[in-house]
């Protein structure tokens, strides 16, 4: 295996991997949002994406901007990437503004001389935001992009959960107002904690979001994760292998990626080109140091927050469950006679992903399986 590529999985804050786990109603759904733009449908389109950390929100963010490029002769959509920081200055928001300009005035140019074999002018385009504050500026920068980019024009905004409200809510008020009658776009990206973020924020044109839960892959996804990229290197996995690896990740995206590279770091000291079953156990202990690290982190928050009983206490109920799930009602029982309200204390539990909402809303799951395990194995009674 010495010449095989370099470890094809990343464990990281929003690196792209090798094989992305794949979630087709979201993707569906960011495509439909496309398909609108390209269309030049009038009026401001929304998405939210939004789960734990480390499922995988902005590694879709990047997929969303792969996408609008274009493919097949599909008109390439503008894409503005801010970050939360971004939102609450003038300045950053003009230099995001100008650099993304000067960025899509450049492709297009590429695609239009491609296509007639002669270079194509395009005028210049220059954007001021101001030091005003408020949505008015953004909202004459999002124009003036609108009228003089002649294309449409998608916004993202990662880590949304940490912009300040009111900066949030000056941002979709723009947009909103900018969208009337135009092809645009946005779509945020944060925990759970962002749906908080846009309450206070106080725009109402969040509540018609499309709103997309990331929580973990499901079974097939979270083996693909680990199966492809070794494969398209030519090795074998096996299938049990593949599953119980999958099974000790949680099927959580960032765990996937922390046993994928193990198995691979493995596979090449070992100079074997098959992953066996009897392969699993040495992986899982590689990754365990750097798992507790990521957990010490989750159990300071709860300590900070005075919430470690707390955390033990509901962990050891999704422990008893019979299927492993917590109907709306017993989570109620188990946060009420407490200091802190059950619905606040219900807000932060989800807030930090450690419990996640079914599909349909009946009950709660654990948002980590796993972290639970290790929050009862460190937190006293």
């Amino acid at each position: 295996m010495s010449g095989i590529a370099d470890n094809p999985f990343t464990p990281g804050a929003g690196l792209t991997p090798a094989y992305m786990g794949r979630r087709p109603e979201v993707e569906r759904e960011l495509l439909r949002l496309l398909s609108a733009l390209r269309a030049g449908r009038q009026g401001a389109r929304a998405a939210l994406l939004f789960g734990p950390r480390g499922n995988g929100k902005t590694v879709l963010l990047n997929w969303f901007q792969r996408q609008a490029r274009g493919a097949d002769g599909d008109e390439p959509v503008a894409v503005v990437r801010f970050s939360s920081r971004d939102l609450g200055d003038p300045r950053r928001i003009d230099d995001v503004i100008q650099r993304a300009a000067s960025d899509w005035i450049s492709t297009w140019g590429r695609i239009r001389r491609a296509i007639s074999g002669t270079a194509v002018s395009i005028p210049p385009f220059t954007v001021q935001v101001g030091e005003g504050g408020g949505n008015g500026p953004l909202q004459a920068a999002l124009r003036r992009w609108l009228e003089e980019g002649r294309g449409p024009l998608a916004l993202t905004v990662d880590e949304a959960h940490m912009t300040d409200p009111s900066a949030l809510g000056d941002f979709l008020d723009a947009v909103q107002i900018a969208g009337d009658s135009r092809s645009l776009a946005v779509v945020l990206a944060g925990t759970p904690d962002v749906l908080g973020t846009l309450e206070e924020a106080g725009s109402s044109f969040w509540s018609r979001f499309r709103k997309l839960r990331i929580g973990l892959l499901d079974d097939q996804a979270a083996q693909a994760v680990l199966a492809e990229p070794l494969r398209a290197a030519g090795q074998v996995a096996d299938d049990d292998a593949v599953q119980d690896l999958a099974r000790a990740a949680d099927n959580y995206p960032y765990f996937l990626q922390l046993h994928g590279e193990a198995a691979w770091d493995a596979l090449v000291e070992s100079g074997s080109q098959r992953l066996r079953q009897d392969d699993v156990a040495a992986v899982v202990e590689a990754v365990r140091k750097q798992r507790r690290l990521y957990y010490a982190d989750r159990h300071a928050e709860f300590r900070r927050a005075e919430l470690l009983p707390l955390a033990r206490d509901v962990a050891l109920a999704f422990r008893a469950a019979p299927d492993g799930r917590l109907a709306m009602s017993e989570l109620t029982g188990l946060l009420a006679d407490r200091d802190t309200a059950p619905a606040d204390l219900e807000d932060f539990l989800a807030g930090k992903g450690y419990i996640w909402q079914t599909d349909d809303g009946s009950a709660w799951t654990p948002g980590i399986p796993s972290l639970m395990e290790y929050m009862i194995e460190l937190t006293e009674a």
